[in-house]
């Protein structure tokens, strides 16, 4: 029996707009960059499972907004009710309203959520140990290796297998670094 890979579908233009902050940048997962005080500098790394199709990434991506997206739909709420009703009313309204959102949100995406692999990689001008510089080096060397694959498959230059192996080996070392560093801090 073999297996085939489908690329993922094309989307109209304006649905791509419309629904980019919900696709981001990567089909694969997410990689931030920040800057902070007195040299300290973060990398999140997030790798959805490989072959994670576009809805499943989106409702993921919802999931891991939840809390600021869940504030603002409160504000909202209680804004939208807050002259029709007492304000304690309003208040337990808008806390069931995003609750229920959240819980429904919650069990849509119970199968995949748990198999996110995430890392935050800190790191101060003055520091110095060997986790912490595994940890942020490998981030920056994951998100290369997957962004260098995103621009290969765009350009052709590799097919939508060669894309999944590269997503899969990516997802597989994030693994790996995760597991030495639990192993590290105990």
């Amino acid at each position: 029996m073999t297996s085939t890979v489908r690329p993922e579908p094309r989307q109209h233009p304006a649905t791509r707009v419309l629904c980019y902050p919900l696709d981001g940048g990567h089909r694969w997962g997410s990689y931030l960059v920040t800057g902070g005080r007195f040299g300290m500098v973060q990398r999140n790394l997030v790798i959805y499972p490989p072959g994670t199709g576009r809805a499943e990434r989106r409702w993921l991506r919802l999931w891991r907004g939840g809390a600021p997206i869940g504030i603002l739909a409160a504000a909202l709420v209680m804004l939208g009710f807050g002259d029709a009703l007492p304000i304690a009313a309003s208040l337990s309204f808008s806390a069931v309203i995003v609750g229920s959102a959240l819980a429904l949100l919650g069990y849509r995406v119970r199968g995949t959520r748990g198999q996110v692999r995430s890392l935050l990689a800190i790191r101060t001008a003055r520091q110095h140990d060997l986790a912490s510089h595994t940890r942020y080096t490998g981030a920056r060397r994951l998100a290369e290796l997957m962004t260098e694959a995103d621009e290969l498959l765009a350009a052709g230059d590799i097919d939508e297998i060669e894309y999944q192996l590269r997503w899969h080996t990516a997802y597989a070392e994030l693994g790996e670094l995760l597991r030495s560093e639990a192993v590290e801090i105990r």
